[in-house]
């Protein structure tokens, strides 16, 4: 026998997925940073602004070839 599930199911199943997709697309920077906070790891600002943590492409390393040749 198949299962079939009409629109008047569906619908609403998917406006509330919809809902908690929309949330955490809302919310999902606090979110990271309270999973960060409570993993231990490193803040999302000290990885934007930390030279060491830019990699290649970003401009940090050709800033700094810049300045050296000067």
């Amino acid at each position: 026998m198949l299962v079939y599930f009409g629109p008047e199911v569906l619908v609403p199943l998917a406006s509330a997925a919809a809902a908690v997709g929309g949330f955490f697309l809302l919310t999902w920077r606090k979110i990271l940073g309270l999973f960060r906070r409570i993993t231990g790891g490193a803040p999302p600002e000290a990885e934007l602004t930390d030279p060491q943590a830019a990699g290649p492409g970003t401009g940090a390393t050709e800033a700094k070839t810049q300045d050296s040749a000067v």
